[in-house]
């Protein structure tokens, strides 16, 4: 008999003998889906309230100054100097609130403490208004 393959042979008996190599395939067990009972509306709900900055991180505290300051807005020096973040991490902060949508960049600018001009930002809800001064 041949000890190294899965179907042996008998001189003697000319016969096939299969030998069981690996065992029955295992079965899987379908895991329960939690969130399986909320509904569209629920589902879109929790979403929403994702994609929101969370309390206490550096998006959500400048888009507080945003809503503060209204149709005024901020410059990223300003806002600097209300929120006490670091002037070089607001451009990515006040970037992707942008690009969420959350904050408008306007075409106005104001002179900012470092010298320079800096467009003034807004939060969206006063985009409308900020451009129409």
């Amino acid at each position: 008999m041949l000890a190294s393959s899965a179907v042996a042979s008998s001189d003697a008996t000319n016969q096939q003998l299969t030998l069981p190599i690996f065992g029955p395939p295992a079965t899987r067990q379908k895991r329960p889906n939690p969130t399986r009972h909320h509904t569209i509306r629920e589902t879109s709900r929790d979403a929403y309230q994702a994609s929101l900055p969370r309390a206490g991180t550096r998006q959500a505290n400048v888009l507080d100054a945003l809503h503060d300051a209204g149709q005024i807005g901020a410059t990223i020096w300003e806002l600097h100097e209300r929120t006490g973040i670091m002037y070089s991490s607001l451009p990515a902060c006040t970037g992707a609130l942008i690009g969420r949508g959350l904050v408008t960049r306007t075409d106005r600018t104001r002179e900012t403490g470092n010298g320079g001009r800096g467009y003034v930002l807004v939060a969206s809800q006063y985009a409308a208004e900020a451009h129409d001064e």
